[in-house]
């Protein structure tokens, strides 16, 4: 081995390790906070009903106003992206600093709700925090529900999801805490990711109350936050935090949290229904265009093998011609 092979080696081995160790690292600093400009793309990929939602949880038009849809053109604009970035920046931080900041930092938002609630937020992405506010929330419902309530809440459960929750009897009389960590251990059998448990459990609140959710948990969540926060008070007392006159409070910001983080992640959800629709149908023609390849060479070689079949049959003939000369 001469020299400049081994200097080759040594370098490769350097750079290996070099990458081997930056990899975690790249992964570790991936985006997980929602910051201002994540924050803008997106409700730049709200749809009109998306921004109605947020609307209504921050009171920019009210539930007769978005069930009639009258005098359409002053709700749309009343429920702008520039009217919902400058209310919730309004709720969130201090009367004076709020009416100069344009830009909506999503994470501290939602950092400072999690904090007023006792969940910790040291190293958490935004979706961890917002998963953690939901579960709270969750948790303070079935606190509020009677026993009857609690255990028709999860036969409607079951009823939706056609999977079994053992124990019922059990559970009923068990608080939030424990019920809501036990239905997160389940969601491996469900089948569900954290965010379509949490669409089944509202879902079946909505049953039970007998609030009519025509589009389903999605679209009808503002209209049962508004319901759960107002005769019946389970989610606004969920902070029991003195504020001070002139300072906001950390429960208008919580409806607000809640109903983007299930828009913000039913959005992944299509998404990634479309991105799988599309990468099936690119396998298909894929299969499609090896198939046809496949055909293509086997008529080939047939070609080939007939063009050398009477290719040999002529030279047979001139032979054969040429011996009876």
């Amino acid at each position: 081995m001469n020299k400049f092979q081994k200097n080759f080696i040594s370098i490769m081995l350097v750079f290996d390790l070099f990458f081997l160790n930056l990899i975690p690292l790249l992964a570790e600093a991936k985006v997980t906070k929602i910051g201002p400009k994540e924050f803008n793309y997106f409700l730049n990929d709200c749809n009109m009903e998306d921004r109605l939602q947020l609307g209504l949880t921050l009171d920019l038009i009210t539930q007769e106003e978005y069930a009639n849809k009258k005098n359409w053109k002053d709700i749309e604009s009343r429920c702008s992206l520039n009217k919902i970035r400058y209310e919730i920046n309004y709720r969130s931080y201090h009367f004076f600093s709020s009416t100069s900041n344009s830009e909506v930092n999503y994470h501290e938002i939602v950092e400072w709700v999690a904090d007023s609630m006792g969940v910790g937020t040291l190293n958490k992405s935004t979706q961890d925090l917002e998963e953690e506010i939901v579960k709270k929330v969750m948790e303070k419902i079935w606190d509020n529900l009677t026993i009857t309530q609690r255990k028709d809440l999860l036969l409607a459960m079951q009823k939706n999801t056609g999977k079994k929750i053992d124990n019922i009897d059990d559970l009923i009389l068990k608080s939030g805490q424990v019920v809501i960590s036990s239905l997160i251990a389940l969601k491996a059998v469900f089948g569900f990711k954290f965010f379509s448990l949490a669409m089944v459990f509202l879902k079946g609140v909505a049953t039970i109350l007998g609030i009519t959710l025509p589009f389903g948990v999605y679209t009808g969540l503002a209209s049962l936050l508004g319901f759960l926060t107002g005769p019946y008070g389970w989610i606004i007392l969920i902070i029991s935090l003195a504020v001070t006159a002139g300072q906001p409070d950390p429960n208008d910001a919580i409806k607000f949290v809640i109903t983007s983080y299930f828009i913000r992640m039913h959005h992944i959800e299509e998404k990634a229904k479309i991105a799988k629709q599309i990468s099936q149908k690119s396998k298909e023609e894929d299969e499609k265009q090896q198939l046809m390849f496949m055909v293509l060479v086997f008529f080939g070689i047939l070609e080939i093998l007939i063009f050398l079949f009477f290719r040999k049959r002529k030279k047979h003939s001139v032979n054969l011609d040429s011996n009876l000369k």
